[in-house]
């Protein structure tokens, strides 16, 4: 810690409030706090059909790994659009079940891993265990 610096800062301690007062559930939905934290901020764009003026209503620093905006002839067989939509989606939606897509997060504060619920709920057993029997 820098000298002169205090941590936490105080817009942490706002955000945050007494974590100590409340149960965890009772804390983390407490005026939707966790969402609000943690979670990514809403997608300015959804699947849908775009006019002519939506293109300049982009974010202005859209990247190209994460919004795809795609022509579609409507005078094409539906079924050839299907198969060039699949294959495009193929190509450029390349992550598994599981994977982050998001690259860098913009969440208020970050979740630094993709935590397996297994892992956290024996990590907790072991510590109420820990608790309960400290020899």
């Amino acid at each position: 810690m820098r000298a002169g610096r205090r941590w936490p800062p105080r817009q942490a301690l706002r955000d945050f409030g007494d974590v100590h007062a409340k149960g965890f559930k009772e804390w983390w939905s407490e005026g939707d706090r966790g969402a609000r934290l943690f979670a990514e901020p809403a997608v300015p764009v959804t699947v849908s059909p775009l006019t002519a003026g939506d293109l300049a209503d982009l974010p202005p620093n859209w990247d190209e790994g994460e919004l795809m905006v795609v022509a579609v002839p409507l005078t094409f067989p539906k079924r050839f659009i299907e198969k060039k939509f699949a294959e495009l989606l193929r190509a450029h939606h390349t992550r598994k079940r599981g994977q982050r897509l998001i690259k860098t997060s913009r969440a208020l504060y970050l979740v630094r891993a993709q935590f397996n619920f297994h892992s956290l709920e024996l990590a907790l057993w072991v510590y109420d265990l820990r608790r309960a029997e400290p020899t």
